[in-house]
């Protein structure tokens, strides 16, 4: 019995241990890497290979490494270049000695100044050349002929409509080059024969000093600046005006509007104290339609009486 129990215990025991290191291994796992070694060494063009393995699990992660490049000498000439050939230089790879070479362009030529050969004349072309410095190459080119032209002397005056003509000489070979001037009238300053108005044209002219021949010109019309008249009100005594409309510069009336006269509106029914109920002034016995003192008038108060409708009828239909 106590045998059978010491085997349970002791199985149970290895299940226990079974059970942890499963346990132990399914657990996520971090790589703890060393530092990176190198594998293969990069080259000039070639990359090279690092490596770093974990310290737990001996995984190994792998890194390329950049081409280090070339580390190139300096320039060295092998063909010196000449005036139209080009020439030729290299240089070196001082780790792999791969070479590298370049062109060196032509130096072109160092000309002398240009020197005269063959003189030109007024009418054959001359040349002239220039020489290489440096490999004796020569350049000509000719040099245009030309006459040695004197001033130009009139020989035939121009009119106003016919044409003139002058001519120059050849200081060398005496050639003679004539040209015609040109005619035309030599005209004087503009002037108004008529100045323009506000719906008139005028006239401007010139004369030609050299012939009398004249030239003129059509000057526009100017147009009216119309200006408002302002109304003015008539008075008791004074005439009035309506408002109008006219031209400031040749006064002329604008259509449909005429400035009219009104005439004076004369005193009104006068109060008991014989004064105007319009302006005020003091008429008495002034009649408002005639302004004329009826009292001693026969049949006075009846003309009076008379005269205060027609004044009262004319001030209806002003």
């Amino acid at each position: 019995m106590r045998r059978t129990v010491s085997c349970l215990l002791v199985l149970l025991l290895l299940g226990c241990g079974c059970f942890a290191v499963s346990a132990a291994e399914d657990e996520p796992h971090t790589h703890i890497f060393g530092a990176w070694y190198t594998v293969t060494s990069p080259t000039c063009t070639e990359p090279g290979e690092e490596q770093r393995m974990c310290e737990v699990c001996e995984a190994v992660e792998t890194n390329e490494i950049e081409p280090s490049g070339h580390k190139w000498s300096n320039w060295e000439e092998t063909l010196a270049p000449t005036c139209t050939e080009a020439g030729e230089e290299h240089r070196t790879c001082e780790v792999c000695e791969a070479v590298e070479t370049n062109e060196i362009e032509p130096s072109g030529h160092k000309w002398s100044d240009w020197e005269e050969t063959l003189a030109p004349t007024c009418t054959e072309a001359g040349k002239e050349q220039r020489t290489c410095e440096v490999c004796g190459a020569v350049e000509t080119r000719a040099i245009e002929p030309g006459h040695q032209w004197g001033d130009w002397e009139q020989t035939l005056a121009p009119t106003c409509t016919e044409a003139g003509e002058e001519q120059r000489t050849c200081e060398v070979c005496e050639a003679v080059e004539t040209r015609a001037i040109e005619p035309g009238h030599q005209w004087g300053d503009w002037y108004a024969v008529t100045e323009p108005a506000c719906s008139a044209p005028g006239e401007n002219r010139r004369d030609c000093a050299r012939c009398g021949a004249a030239e003129t010109a059509v000057l526009p019309v100017l147009g009216h600046l119309w200006v408002t008249d302002p109304a003015v009100p008539a008075t008791c005594t004074t005439e009035g005006k309506t408002e109008g409309i006219h031209c400031s510069r040749c006064g002329a009336v604008l259509s449909g509007h005429r400035q009219a006269t009104l005439k004076p509106l004369g005193h009104a029914v006068l109060d008991e104290n014989g004064d105007c109920v319009l302006c005020g002034a003091h008429v008495k016995d002034l009649c408002p339609y005639c302004h004329r003192d009826h009292t001693a008038q026969l049949f006075g108060r009846l003309i009076a009486w008379f005269h205060q409708i027609f004044y009262r009828i004319r001030l209806r239909f002003q």
